[in-house]
């Protein structure tokens, strides 16, 4: 009985035997057979036959439908013919493979930014994000997201983690960033005090006269989403040119103006709204302006936004890279006759020099100005070249010169003709200080 059974055993262990060798043979053998088709892939790859490449991996992926490797070369082979869809697939099946690869997942999270998918992007980089938590690339990709689906918070904590980053470049987009996300009164919570100060004075060759415009603004933010809040404002402008007397020369709006306001961004970007009210002090009494003070209402909408990721630099450097900035304006001005002017400016420049946070541009400009009075120094275009400087980003002062030519539009108002012809040219230099303080 025992030897029976002891033959039985023996029987049993020679049979699995050899079935474990049949097994391991027919895995080899299959092993082979999907290297087979990774390298007939990849040969194809090489002479970029890209369609017989995929139909390689396909059989690689049939072949183990396990083996991360084949679904990641038909995934990348997929994205290079532009079969951009059908790479997406493979790379989700790669991820559900391996979903602790965060290359994989960068890489799917920026084909779907290819394909507007914004919020699957998302998904892909929060998932980056909670594998590789101090990522500065991954937290900035983020924070343009947030931005993009309009969570300006979320942006900006996120770009705000970047500013202090040891990646130069980052550093400076992150800097970008925060300055668009941040326009007056945007984002902050209720009760933030904020103050303003603009100021461009600026000579005109033409004329041979300074002109220096100044605003400031004191306020309060009375509700956060959309940026609303209620100032009180001074505007000054003054020339050096415009006399008074009997028979007067004004080259520009000589008048100090004390007002209060209200101003929002209603929509998830840089457009702002806006109504004022004050009085307006003449600072220079003529024949043609015998009033001491006047009311001013002013109401309307402006935008602006600027680009610059150039990144910041230990020393001298050369980028070349190009910056810019646009703004417009449309307002009511009572004023003025109860005029409408519109007011459009974009600029784009090129950085030939940055060391630090200190930069030298070169710059083209076009600007317009319209109005509904038919004055003729509101309905004109203007293109220009010039050169500025900036000392140190975080003052927020610039110098600037431009060679600036003119062309009036041939509107004029009943008994005010334009008495300058058609078309002019210009010199102009200027100092512009534009600084935003918030104290939360």
């Amino acid at each position: 009985m025992n030897a029976n059974v002891s033959r039985l055993a023996r029987v049993l262990a020679t049979l699995l035997l050899v079935a474990a060798a049949a097994l391991t043979t027919s895995a080899q053998s299959n092993n082979e057979q999907c290297n087979r088709y990774l390298n007939e892939g990849y040969g194809l790859l090489r002479e970029t036959k890209y369609e017989q490449a995929i139909q390689g991996f396909r059989r690689a992926v049939e072949c183990d439908p396990t083996n991360v490797r084949s679904r990641l070369d038909l995934a990348y082979t997929l994205l290079s013919s532009g079969k951009d869809k059908e790479a997406i697939t493979a790379f989700q099946q790669a991820i559900q493979l391996d979903p602790e690869n965060v290359q994989v997942r960068s890489q799917l999270g920026y084909l779907y930014l290819h394909q507007g998918q914004t919020r699957e992007a998302l998904g892909q980089f929060l998932e980056v994000e909670k594998r590789d938590p101090h990522n500065d690339q991954v937290k900035t990709q983020l924070g343009y997201l947030y931005d993009k689906l309009g969570d300006k918070q979320r942006a900006r904590a996120l770009f705000a983690q970047v500013v202090n980053s040891e990646n130069a470049d980052l550093r400076a987009k992150a800097r970008t960033a925060l300055r668009n996300l941040q326009p007056a009164g945007g984002g902050y919570k209720e009760g933030t005090l904020v103050s303003e100060v603009y100021a461009a004075p600026f000579y005109q060759q033409r004329f041979g006269n300074f002109i220096a415009p100044l605003v400031v603004r004191q306020g309060m933010v009375l509700e956060s989403a959309h940026g609303v809040e209620a100032y009180a404002s001074l505007r000054l402008t003054r020339d050096t040119r415009s006399t008074a007397g009997s028979a007067p020369q004004i080259y520009s709006d000589n008048f100090l103006v004390a007002g209060v306001g209200l101003r929002a961004r209603p929509f998830k970007n840089n457009l702002t709204v806006y109504g004022e009210a004050g009085i307006a002090r003449n600072l220079l009494q003529s024949s043609l302006s015998t009033v001491r003070a006047r009311s001013d209402f002013r109401a309307g909408v402006y935008y602006s936004r600027e680009w610059d990721s150039v990144a910041e630099t230990a020393s001298p450097s050369a980028p070349m890279k190009l910056v810019g900035d646009v703004y417009f304006d449309a307002s009511y001005y009572s004023r003025f006759r109860n005029n409408f002017i519109a007011f459009g400016q974009a600029r784009e420049g090129l950085r030939f020099f940055q060391w630090g946070q200190s930069s030298l541009d070169l710059y083209g400009r076009a600007s317009v100005v319209k109005d509904s009075g038919r004055d003729f120094y509101n309905n004109v275009a203007e293109t220009a070249g010039g050169i500025r400087f900036t000392p140190w980003r975080p003052l927020g002062v610039s110098v600037s010169g431009e060679y600036v030519q003119g062309f009036y539009f041939g509107i004029a108002r009943p008994g005010e003709p334009n008495p300058y012809g058609s078309r002019y040219n210009d010199f102009r230099l200027m100092l512009t200080v534009g600084k935003y303080y918030a104290k939360e």
